[in-house]
């Protein structure tokens, strides 16, 4: 009986993914809670030019070709996309706008469904000190499918500081042009690295003294608060900015939530700026931080044998395996994977909406495997009546009751999955 329910809920889940628009299940707005734009990610430094009356802010935006509208044309495969970068000051006045046009033509099909192969656009602003609202807007041309990113951002007043710094900005990779300049690449997001190779960081300080030798120094602190990496080193100048980089050896990194601490200074001089990111392997979607979690949140759609195998499974092995429990249900790997992707999603999204429990609650099991409804009856403050919610999804004919016996918000199904 199990296991024809568990192939059924399968089945549900696939048939969602591919036909159902999904809703939000938030108990604000559900149609503005949900957001259907395509993903892309954005980063920014500001870099120094030899004076001290202006910067330049560096933007970096990146798209995976996951994440774009790829159509076929001939023996080939095109997307297309525009991200248009606004630049306005603190009171909201317009300051500056640039738009870029991309077009991605790969070969293979398979490349079109990669998480690991993106396309990144750079622009740059020349802007006075002050602190400006940056915001960049991404359309896919062919789906329309648009996606908003706003940032603040704060140029330094180069007067009035003896000691700057500016960055660290994480990277995939940097390289030397042919007129030996550094060009700066970043990864496929500001902040979400693969943990099997290293990242390079780069920074920029300005020092109104020198010639001076400037110290640096750098800890890399994990989610826990332990120290991971650390290393200083010292730097003489002869100009005022130092443009300087080195690389984080995080290979085979577990996953998990990282900041990195970069520490610039000089006599009585000290500055620090600190960046957050995250080591995340590619085979898995964002949404799963926890290895060892996610597995446990197979519960609803894996025997207990199978999930015991797994976590008996050391971490390399335990990678291997939860991908192979995943791919006996698409049909090829990119099928499977959007539907880990999905039902992950599903997960988060009840551990941010259903108070009592999270995922583990009746609603979020009901939300997990069924996805949103089609439509909510809420009953909170009837009167002569226990609070209460009827869930309804009219494709499936399906219908769930939830009540909240005890009047703290936590709602029960009425009735076994099974029987409805």
């Amino acid at each position: 009986m199990r296991n024809r329910i568990r192939y059924g809920w399968i089945l549900l889940l696939l048939g969602a993914l591919f036909s159902r628009p999904m809703v939000g299940i938030c108990q604000s707005n559900p149609e503005e809670e949900r957001d259907t734009g395509r993903e892309f990610s954005a980063d920014y430094i500001v870099l120094f030019a030899d004076r001290f009356d202006k910067s330049r802010l560096k933007i970096f935006a990146s798209v995976v070709y996951d994440d774009m509208q790829f159509l076929k044309t001939d023996e080939e495969f095109k997307a297309e996309y525009r991200i248009t970068f606004t630049v306005l000051d603190d009171d909201g006045e317009y300051i500056s706008s640039e738009r870029v046009d991309r077009m991605v033509v790969v070969q293979d099909y398979y490349v079109t469904n990669s998480r690991e192969e993106y396309d990144w656009v750079e622009m740059e602003f020349d802007l006075a000190a002050g602190e400006y609202q940056v915001i960049l807007e991404f359309m896919d041309k062919d789906s329309r499918e648009t996606k908003r990113k706003e940032k603040t951002i704060t140029i330094p007043n180069l007067e009035e500081n003896s000691l700057i710094l500016t960055g660290p900005i994480l990277l995939d990779s940097i390289v030397m042009n042919q007129a030996g300049e550094l060009e700066l690449q970043p990864g496929i997001s500001g902040d979400i690295f693969d943990g099997k190779k290293g990242v390079w960081v780069y920074f920029e300080a300005l020092s109104r003294e020198y010639p001076v030798d400037l110290q640096v120094s750098y800890h890399l602190i994990d989610s826990k608060g332990k120290e991971r990496i650390s290393g200083d080193y010292s730097r003489h100048i002869e100009n005022p900015v130092l443009r300087d980089k080195f690389q984080l050896d995080i290979d085979e990194f577990t996953f998990d939530d990282y900041q990195l601490v970069l520490v610039v200074s000089f006599g009585d001089n000290v500055v620090r700026r600190s960046k957050k990111f995250r080591i995340h392997w590619p085979e898995l979607p964002p949404t799963i931080r926890d290895l060892d979690k996610a597995v446990e949140q197979l519960t609803y759609i894996a025997s207990e044998r199978e999930i015991s195998r797994l976590e008996e499974n050391y971490l390399g092995r335990k990678l291997e395996m939860f991908l192979k429990f995943w791919a006996q249900w698409g049909k090829d790997e990119a099928e499977s994977f959007k539907l880990m992707e999905e039902y992950y999603r599903r997960i988060w999204e009840a551990e941010q909406s259903f108070n009592e429990g999270g995922w583990r609650s009746d609603r979020g099991h009901v939300y997990i495997i069924h996805g949103a409804p089609s439509e909510i009856d809420r009953h909170p403050y009837d009167m002569y009546s226990k609070a209460y919610e009827i869930w309804y999804y009219y494709e499936d004919s399906k219908r769930f009751v939830f009540v909240d016996e005890g009047g703290f918000g936590n709602f029960r199904l009425q009735s076994p999955l099974w029987q409805n």
